[in-house]
């Protein structure tokens, strides 16, 4: 394959696959194959490529690997038919890791919207369309256009897709819902079916229908059995999500839904523009403004609102971003928000995840002991005293790993300086307390309100748990907005590894599909 064929990133996704099949090589166990291996593919990018530390584990280390050789091959060099290459050279093309590295290989020439984004246009049955038209052409005698429009504003969360909605034709909304793409959780048409047969005299035909294809299709029946609209719903949340093209680095691609506490998830809906970090502010606007209705006038339901972000966006100052016209307030006065590592979220089975659920359990009181706070600085402190809750940050990561890994109760961490994601030390710092599990992180975006802070740490932990901190953070914001209005000072993370975003869909385009174990 030709090198301009690849995209010169891979998607979390294609990362794993390739560690996958790395990791079915158990020669690699042995630390002095591994190093030979890591030695080899360095020669064939002329790189020389880090190995970083066993207690990572095994997946951690070839993760690193596969990043490390991206980061430093050549723009003219196919990276994983150099691991390809030298894993044959060592193990055999029989063996049955290179066979499935291979098998990766092929996979990587597939695009974007052919691998990640699909639609149910491209796998639904000619029988099941068939099928659905006969009921929905009974369904459509006893639903009026102001019916349909009720339904589809209650399965989006009045975040509807503009493709849509002002569709009010059955048929007509069907068929476009049917081919509209996405990458994450259920379908959009199954979800707004599932509501639909909430206004049904005689729903059993639809959701007989609906249990078959979601069935077929692994879809997880969980998304498809909406709450009634009995049901009191106290909390919900806006979940916005930004995720860098992977064939076109430094571009996004923007995604909002909303999620309430009990279950029930809206379709996500996709901005198909991709925009640079500086149109994410303005793109990000517009997105806000379809879920405006909610936003604006949540009648009493509490709300926050959650962005997922990778680490060159996690400076991004998300909780400025505007709703409501005409000039609209920053979002992060009207709702508690907080940001997410999605490098973190879409990782699960790094060195992070065992110390980040006790860590959660303890920073939201259900540990045995009281969370514990540090902050880090970078130098020493200008009175040169000790203060037991600050961190002297070294000059290499890993030993700002291992102190985090050792102190058990460590619930959350302040950085005492900006986090600028162009600077390769401020993201080094950030990465190592996430790798470290911790589930709560606060950092000033303009290095005032440090003390401030600092008394709101001190005084949570001092009660035992975390969970208020989102509140006062907001309380903050508004206070300094007195000041000034245009100040957006504080940055939140706020990772609960028990609510995590719902996973990639399992459908693809056809000529991406693969068995199960694929």
């Amino acid at each position: 394959m030709s090198a301009d064929e690849r995209p010169r990133s891979l998607s979390l996704r294609q990362r794993k696959r390739l560690v996958d099949a790395l990791i079915s090589i158990t020669e690699l166990r042995d630390e002095t194959v591994y190093l030979r291996f890591v030695q080899l593919v360095g020669a064939e990018l002329d790189a020389t490529l880090s190995s970083p530390p066993t207690d990572g584990g095994a997946r951690y280390r070839l993760d690193s690997l596969i990043v490390d050789c991206y980061r430093l091959a050549p723009a003219d060099v196919p990276v994983v038919d150099v691991l390809l290459l030298v894993a044959e050279h060592l193990f055999g093309a029989t063996h049955v890791g290179v066979v499935q590295l291979r098998e990766a290989n092929g996979d990587l020439t597939q695009t974007r919207d052919q691998s990640v984004r699909a639609s149910l246009d491209d796998v639904l049955e000619p029988e099941e369309r068939t099928a659905l038209r006969r009921i929905l052409s009974t369904v459509k005698k006893s639903l009026g256009p102001a019916d349909v429009a009720s339904v589809l504003d209650v399965a989006f969360a009045s975040v509807v897709p503009v493709t849509v909605a002002q569709t009010h034709d059955l048929p007509t909304l069907t068929r476009r819902l049917e081919a509209m793409p996405f990458s994450h959780g259920a379908p959009p048409l199954l979800v707004f079916l599932a509501h639909l047969t909430r206004y049904l005299e005689d729903p059993d035909p639809l959701r007989e229908w609906l249990v078959d294809v979601a069935d077929r299709l692994e879809v997880d029946p969980s998304l498809l059995d909406p709450p009634s609209s009995s049901q009191p719903r106290d909390r919900a949340y806006l979940m916005v999500r930004a995720d860098e093209d992977d064939c076109r680095p430094g571009r996004y691609r923007l995604a909002a839904w909303w999620r309430w506490d009990g279950g029930g998830v809206t379709p996500k809906h996709e901005l198909d523009k991709l925009c640079s970090g500086k149109e994410l502010r303005l793109v990000g606007r517009s997105l806000l403004e379809q879920a405006a209705p909610m936003l604006t006038d949540p009648r009493g339901v509490k709300l926050s609102v959650e962005f997922l972000l990778p680490w060159s966006l996690l400076d991004h100052p998300v909780e400025g971003w505007t709703v409501g016209a005409p000039t609209g307030s920053p979002v992060g006065w009207l709702h508690p928000v907080v940001v997410r590592s999605s490098d973190r979220l879409s990782d699960l089975e790094t060195l992070a995840r065992p110390s980040w659920h006790q860590r959660w359990a303890i920073a939201t009181g259900g540990g045995t002991s009281r969370p514990a706070a540090n902050w880090i600085v970078r130098g020493q402190p200008a009175d040169g005293s000790a203060d037991p809750e600050v961190i002297v940050e070294p000059a290499d990561w890993r030993q700002l790993l291992a102190q985090l890994l050792r102190r058990k109760t460590l619930a959350c961490v302040g950085l005492m300086y900006p986090y600028e994601a162009h600077l390769p030390a401020s993201v080094s710092a950030l990465q190592a307390t996430v790798k470290a599990g911790i589930p709560v992180v606060l950092w000033s975006r303009n290095g005032r309100y440090v003390d401030t802070l600092r008394a709101l740490v001190r005084t949570a932990c001092a009660d035992g748990r975390l969970t208020d901190l989102p509140a006062a953070v907001h309380d903050l914001r508004l206070e300094a907005a007195e000041d000034e209005p245009d100040d957006n000072p504080v940055a939140l993370l706020w990772d609960d590894p028990d609510r995590l975003p719902e996973h990639p869909s399992p459908l693809t385009a056809p000529q991406s599909r693969r068995g199960p174990g694929g």
